[in-house]
């Protein structure tokens, strides 16, 4: 599965970590360390937790 990220301008390829493979890198959005269900891009080094990557954009102040 692929998700087109505002953020990033390649689509961004889904990832499951099982082990410590992906784990060395940080989220581009929280800046925690990927791990479990994530989204990345290997040409850029750009990773987001599957979280991170279904946030909103925008937050709504009332």
């Amino acid at each position: 599965m692929c998700l087109q990220h505002s953020s990033h301008q390649h689509p961004l390829v889904s990832n499951e970590s099982h082990g410590h493979e992906i784990e060395k890198v940080k989220c581009s959005g929280c800046g925690e360390s990927v791990s479990g269900s994530s989204f990345g891009c290997a040409e850029c080094g750009f990773y987001l937790h599957k979280q991170c990557a279904e946030a909103p954009t925008q937050m709504n102040h009332l």
